[in-house]
């Protein structure tokens, strides 16, 4: 049996990708241009990206794009 889309499905998968990440960090190293932060949302969304955070001060920038989702979340 095949499964059709519904404006349903298609909306619900919207609002996942679409909401806020809370990112938090699973794990790090250090390397010669900052520090490689590896984090996930906090939401259960199963979103991941790494992050790099040069000086302590200055706020981590992403430096890949948001990738996955749980199924079913």
């Amino acid at each position: 049996m095949m499964h059709i889309a519904t404006n349903d499905d298609v909306q619900a998968d919207r609002e996942l990708l679409v909401h806020e990440h809370a990112w938090v960090v699973e794990s790090a190293h250090n390397t010669s241009e900052g520090r490689v932060l590896y984090v996930r949302c906090a939401g259960n969304c199963g979103a991941r990206r790494i992050d790099i955070q040069g000086a302590i001060e200055v706020p981590p920038a992403d430096v890949s794009v948001v990738l996955g989702r749980s199924p079913g979340a």
